[in-house]
């Protein structure tokens, strides 16, 4: 199965003019399932991607400019989310019956090997580092320097200092900036060294956005 690229008119994917706004450089399509999550590999050149049809498969782009999967490995359950070390090339992979598999890459990206499973990793909770439900706090808040634009669920502690620091005139704005990309987006990857951003739609197709002006 071939993925289409389907580049901007007149768009290079190497060479992209200054803007202040994300440009589509390639979309890939072809994908049969819904998409879970991806990222991109190797310097853009390729996509990693997890299926509700139990897959994860690695998109290589070819000299045609068409992506193809040079991996298509299906999974004992639906892999629901996963995470690249690309200096290790090692992947490991939620399933949605509970487990997590690591496999390793290989170099050329043109197989995969399944390994030992990796140690339980404790999520981060927010602000104060306490995990609090609506029966301990109905309070809520946006914390735009810790990435929340908006109003998440924090302690009466947190809800009290946050007040008392709008009251003292500290800037609480917004530091953020939307742009429209015309897919309802579920997962989200980025290059920082290529300036390519990848996202990944409701609709089953990922894109990939020149972003690079954005990040200076």
């Amino acid at each position: 199965m071939a993925a289409e690229i389907k580049p901007l008119r007149g768009a290079q994917p190497a060479k992209t003019t200054p803007t202040d706004k994300p440009v589509l450089v390639s979309k890939v399509e072809g994908i049969g399932d819904d998409i879970n999550a991806a990222t991109l590999i190797n310097g853009g050149t390729g996509v990693i991607s997890i299926s509700d049809d139990k897959s994860v498969r690695i998109w290589q782009q070819r000299d045609s400019g068409q992506y193809w999967p040079s991996v298509c490995h299906f999974l004992p359950s639906v892999p629901t989310s996963f995470h690249y070390l690309p200096d290790l090339r090692f992947m490991f992979l939620g399933l949605d019956n509970g487990r997590v598999v690591e496999f390793t890459v290989a170099a050329d990206y043109n197989s995969i090997t399944q390994s030992s499973p990796p140690p339980d990793v404790t999520p981060h909770p927010l602000k104060c580092g306490k995990a609090v439900c609506d029966n301990c706090s109905s309070k809520r808040s946006c914390i735009p320097a810790m990435g929340f634009e908006f109003d998440v669920r924090v302690c009466d502690k947190c809800h009290t200092t946050i007040s008392d620091q709008e009251m003292n005139g500290e800037n609480r704005q917004s530091l953020a900036k939307f742009h429209e990309v015309k897919h309802s987006i579920i997962n989200m990857d980025l290059d920082d060294e290529t300036g390519l951003l990848l996202t990944v739609g409701q609709d089953r197709v990922m894109k990939i956005w020149e972003v690079s002006s954005l990040l200076n």
